[in-house]
């Protein structure tokens, strides 16, 4: 299996003198080089050149300046962008800024004809999800053995017939405010390893949910072209549950119990049907 080595990079790179930072990300396929002036990110493919081409065309991910084939694997160059993460003050203030970048990936048919051939894991429906959420193993650690996250994990099952079914679109899985940087002004969202096309709501709920107070979610909705009301609602909560829960397992199969206990009480919030964020 190819690894993306300092040689690696060093070898997809033209000429000499480039500095290389070890891996980044959870993947471990990327690295960032300098040269001077210069900085770019050199990433393993994980998904085909052409989704990541259309991302970066949206504008959604920083410009593409280099792609082709090493040692069997497929490998991607774009422009290394820096700047701090936004906090709920900066999504708040920027909304409709935040839901045109949201709503240009979510909406867009190339991207979604890209990824009609190519199903992965993430491809999921409600019945999909509750399948994922029953295959976990036993937990260990103590926040996900907790008595009434077991009675709102039954809860969150039941509410899943009442799920209303959106027609599937790209998703970002992962869509947390780490993944997005603000640079010169531009916001990205990072990280597309697992898109696959899903529920909407599984991308926009787990965002709204935690970064935006109740009353602005019809806002937001809108102006990506989703529905508003009761419906909306109680997917936006039953999907955002569904991203803490599977956060709390991820910290628990880490060992990390801090971690594990932070998403596990927004896991009940959200099946609670409570707000992440309390009104202004």
């Amino acid at each position: 299996m190819v690894e993306l080595t300092e040689d690696y990079v060093r070898a997809v790179l033209p000429g000499a003198g480039w500095q290389v930072s070890g891996v980044r990300g959870s993947m471990k396929v990327t690295r960032l080089a300098e040269r001077g002036a210069e900085a770019v990110a050199v990433k393993l493919a994980e998904v085909p050149l052409e989704i990541l081409s259309r991302l970066a065309e949206l504008g959604v991910t920083p410009p593409i300046l280099a792609t082709g084939l090493y040692e069997g694997r497929e490998y991607v160059v774009q422009r290394a962008v820096s700047g701090p993460h936004p906090d709920h003050d900066w999504f708040a203030a920027n909304l409709p800024r935040w839901a045109d970048l949201v709503g240009s990936y979510l909406n867009d048919e190339p991207l979604r004809r890209l990824l009609l051939p190519r199903q992965g894991t993430w491809r999921l429906a409600v019945p999909d999800a509750v399948a994922m959420i029953d295959s976990q193993p036993a937990p260990a650690l103590e926040p996900l053995r907790d008595h009434e996250l077991q009675v709102r994990l039954d809860r969150w099952r039941g509410q899943a017939t009442e799920i209303a079914r959106l027609p599937t679109r790209p998703i970002h899985p992962d869509p947390h405010w780490h993944n997005y940087v603000i640079a010169d002004g531009h916001p990205y969202l990072l990280d597309w390893d697992l898109i696959d096309l899903s529920d909407p709501l599984r991308d926009v709920g787990s965002q709204i949910w935690g970064f935006l107070p109740q009353q602005r979610w019809p806002e937001f909705l809108h102006r990506v072209g989703l529905p508003t009301g009761d419906q909306a609602e109680l997917a936006i909560h039953w999907w955002a549950a569904f991203k803490m829960i599977m956060n709390a397992w991820w910290n628990d199969r880490h060992g990390d119990e801090g971690g594990a206990a932070f998403h596990a009480d927004a896991f009940k919030l959200a099946v609670d049907r409570r707000p992440w964020l309390p009104r202004p």
